[in-house]
């Protein structure tokens, strides 16, 4: 089974975060940046993703405290697979 959530914890200083799993395109990888009390600050950052390195970049750096997650989601609605009957 692959894994497709990956999660870090913020040093304060590193900005780049890579994740092991496969996606379609790139709009089907999130990421979520949580603070100590899990609320989503990921407002606070640029997110940039470069899908040929498989690499999230932050700016600025997650705080410590501060937790990355990293995965693929993708909707039913997006009917993206089809299975023959």
């Amino acid at each position: 089974m692959a894994t497709t959530v990956v999660t870090y914890s913020g040093d304060g200083s590193t900005t780049a975060f890579t994740y092991s799993f496969d996606s379609l395109s790139d709009t089907y990888v999130v990421t979520t940046v949580t603070d100590a009390n899990s609320a989503d600050v990921t407002g606070n950052f640029t997110v940039s993703l470069d899908y040929d390195t498989s690499t999230v970049t932050l700016t600025p750096a997650p705080a410590v405290g501060e937790s990355v997650e990293i995965k693929r989601a993708t909707s039913i609605g997006d009917d993206i697979f089809s299975f023959p009957a």
